[in-house]
């Protein structure tokens, strides 16, 4: 069996959402799939594993709180509650396409600290395309 060589690399995804780049207003951004597995032992004292069919993924953001920028993340995301939002986030080897829906990013904080949030999205209809296809 031949080994597969690794190619890691840094962070680096630039998020759109909307119309708009908004990296620089992302200091993280992960999008994370999980898939519902269930174990179970039958009434003949077998085990079985049946996997789902189906991946959910999320997409997490961590951002700053930016409300004075017209275009910011944040009144981006305030303006667009319950819109259906096309979002892209580009990775080495390729890109993910996603849809969310538009919630608005917490606002608030620690005095005297640089005013972040966190917020995690359901992301949907998630398609990856490998770069130059």
């Amino acid at each position: 069996m031949a080994e597969i060589a690794a190619a890691p690399v840094f962070v680096k995804m630039p998020v759109q959402i909307g119309s708009n780049g908004q990296t620089a207003h992302i200091r993280s951004a992960t999008l994370t799939p999980s898939t519902r597995v269930e174990r179970y032992t039958d009434v003949g004292g077998n085990d079985h594993v049946v996997g789902a069919d189906t991946v959910a993924w999320q997409l997490a953001l961590d951002a700053i709180q930016d409300h004075a920028t017209a275009t910011g993340l944040q009144r981006f995301m305030l303006s667009n509650i319950g819109v259906e939002l096309s979002c892209t986030a580009t990775v080495p080897g390729g890109s993910y396409a996603f849809k969310i829906i538009g919630s608005p990013l917490p606002a608030g904080g620690t005095g005297g600290s640089l005013a972040t949030g966190t917020m995690t999205y359901e992301a949907f209809d998630v398609v990856f395309t490998a770069a130059g296809s």
